[in-house]
Formats: C-alpha cells, structure tokens, sequence
C-alpha cells in the first residue's frame, strides 16, 4: 500500500483527491509555507480555531525571517526551465553593485 494512502493518527487528510503533503512536494513548497498550509487543509475535521491559530503563526514566522534575513531568494520562473536568483537583493550587501530585472550587474556611484 502506498504511503501516501496510508495515515497515522486519524483521517482527515483521505478526503482529500491528493494530500497536502504530495500537494506540497510536487510543487516544492518550503517547510514553513506547507506547515500553514497543512494546518489550513485540516482544521475542520482536526484542530477546529486552533489549527487557524497554528497555520497564523507559520504565516508570521515566515513573515519574521522574510523581514530579518532579507537577502537573495530562488524563484521558479515560468518561462525559463529551472531557478533563477531573485533581484531582491539589499544594496548593503551588494557593496554598490546594483542588479537590475535581467540580472545583468552594473557599477554605482
């Protein structure tokens, strides 16, 4: 049997057509957003508001680190097969080297 059919603790993921965790992992989804987004999937038949509460403190941990370590992030791009680094980048850190949209590097000041 597929593990994927298979649940430990309950069953409130079977009445889902794929489970938040296939759903997560095809589409590659970092650990805090498929955290809230299991928890979101679940609270109905699980959790109740407290599953709310829980998928609302993923969502602002995730929102806390995004403001704290504010650097370089890997995006898929739908028109390019494969990743490619973000532009948002902090001008601290790029020393005065500015990148703009295409990713092509130019000399400041």
């Amino acid at each position: 049997m597929s593990k994927l059919k298979e649940q430990v603790g309950g069953d409130h993921y079977k009445q889902f057509p794929i489970q938040p965790v296939e759903f997560c992992y095809v589409n590659k989804i970092p650990y805090l957003e498929a955290t809230a987004i299991k928890y979101l999937c679940r609270w109905r038949d699980k959790g109740g508001v407290q599953d709310l509460e829980k998928a609302k403190h993923f969502i602002d941990l995730l929102i806390e680190l995004e403001n704290k370590y504010d650097k370089p992030t890997l995006k898929l791009d739908p028109e390019v097969s494969g990743l490619r680094l973000s532009t948002r980048l902090d001008n601290s850190i790029l020393n005065g080297v500015q990148v703009s949209s295409d990713n092509t590097r130019s000399q400041t000041g």
